[in-house]
């Protein structure tokens, strides 16, 4: 039977490790759980160091940004598979049914459902995604929260690349395409994400589409022309975001 490795980064979110906590419940092979802090100081750690579980590892220390610590729980993992689970989002899924189709792919891929910081559904859901690089210019990206990826792709096509602070996922989806990964995509609802972290605030918006299209334009699936019209096109969306905001704001 495979192994998993969930990988959970974490600063100062104590309530949001234990809800991803309980959801690993729903795993029904055998894995291991790699928490990875960033000195938190909220009382994460002395939490996680009196859970009573045989596989569990602990690493609290600075980082330089989400994938750093994410790529230090690569190199910490086990598994087979890899499964990003950061703090406060949650699965939704029989992991067992999800990984028994994951014979000869790279990365297996299903959906997400959005939640509010309060924990009430969105009734959004990520979209499922047919693998083209010319999807991503438009699309959003696939979600880590939602992907299985095998650890030899990390051995193949190297980690994230940690200059990219908010969209370091992206660059891997857009690498492993260009790469000839394999990917397998599902319709099922794999994870629960909450709309708080840094890639989803109107704050972080228009850096986080920046970072984007700075993307495409590093593999060279846009030319500058496009990425000019896509980066007013965020500048657009962020105007938009903030008039909805105030209105909502002066309504009250």
């Amino acid at each position: 039977m495979v192994m998993l490795s969930v990988i959970t980064a974490v600063l100062n979110d104590l309530e949001g490790l234990k809800r991803t906590y309980e959801s690993l419940s729903l795993i029904n092979v055998p894995y291991e759980w790699i928490v990875i802090d960033g000195l938190s100081d909220d009382g994460t750690v002395e939490w996680v160091y009196q859970i009573d579980m045989m596989n569990i590892k602990i690493i609290s220390e600075k980082d330089d940004g989400i994938y750093d610590a994410m790529n230090k729980g690569v190199r910490l993992a086990n598994g087979e598979w890899l499964y990003f689970l950061n703090a406060g989002d949650f699965m939704k899924i029989d992991v067992g049914y999800v990984l028994a189709k994951g014979r000869c792919v790279d990365v297996i891929s299903g959906r997400v459902e959005l939640y509010s910081s309060n924990l009430v559904s969105l009734n959004e859901y990520h979209p499922s995604f047919n693998g083209r690089i010319n999807g991503m210019v438009n699309s959003n990206c696939i979600a880590h929260q939602g992907s299985f990826i095998n650890k030899k792709v990390f051995c193949r096509f190297g980690e994230y690349k940690i200059k990219y602070k908010v969209q370091g996922d992206f660059e891997y989806w857009i690498r492993l395409m260009y790469s000839d990964a394999i990917f397998l995509f599902l319709s099922d609802v794999v994870a629960g994400f909450v709309v708080n972290g840094a890639s989803s605030n109107v704050k972080s918006f228009y850096g986080a589409e920046n970072e984007r299209v700075n993307v495409l334009l590093e593999y060279g699936a846009v030319k500058w022309h496009k990425s000019l019209i896509l980066k007013f096109r965020a500048f657009l969306s962020l105007c938009f975001m903030l008039v909805r905001r105030v209105l909502k704001v002066m309504g009250e």
